[in-house]
């Protein structure tokens, strides 16, 4: 990827993008998503970055197919996340955490065993992911009240 490239990359990711963790029972994966309704802006995405995978399926709340794009491997992620964090304009507290997991992840010393413990410094990169991650109620409160009329107010 080019220089042009990553940035774009940082914007999408800011805009339409997700970057987070994928818990599995008793692991976590790093994913990067980028989700739109039109599906030529995802294969744009694909084509950029040159990995991750390609999900379509039909959504009734945007009137026909919704389209996502993923990358799962932690060793890509950590590559794409150093690059475009320069020019992150949000979420780069979020990739900062996932960079140090995936680099303490990949540090570790192959012991022959399937599954490593996770280290508490590990642990508490995903958590810190997940609280960053987290609607915030008094935003989430505004733009109902804003959009829809709602309030939480009790009557």
């Amino acid at each position: 990827m080019k220089k042009r490239d990553y940035k774009t990359l940082a914007w999408v990711i800011a805009a339409e993008g997700h970057i987070g963790f994928n818990h599995n029972r008793n692991s976590y994966c790093p994913v990067m998503e980028v989700g739109n309704a039109k599906e030529e802006f995802i294969l744009k995405v694909q084509k950029m970055v040159g990995l991750g995978n390609i999900y379509s399926w039909e959504d009734r709340r945007f009137d026909g197919r919704y389209s996502n794009w993923r990358l799962t491997n932690m060793k890509d992620i950590r590559q794409i996340l150093v690059n475009i964090f320069p020019y992150l304009p949000i979420k780069y507290q979020v990739a900062n955490h996932i960079i140090n997991f995936c680099t303490s992840r990949m540090s570790k010393k192959e012991d022959g065993r399937k599954h490593r413990n996770y280290t508490d410094y590990e642990l508490y990169c995903v958590n810190r992911v997940k609280e960053l991650n987290k609607r915030r109620k008094p935003v989430v409160d505004r733009a109902n009240k804003l959009l829809y009329g709602i309030t939480n107010e009790q009557d």
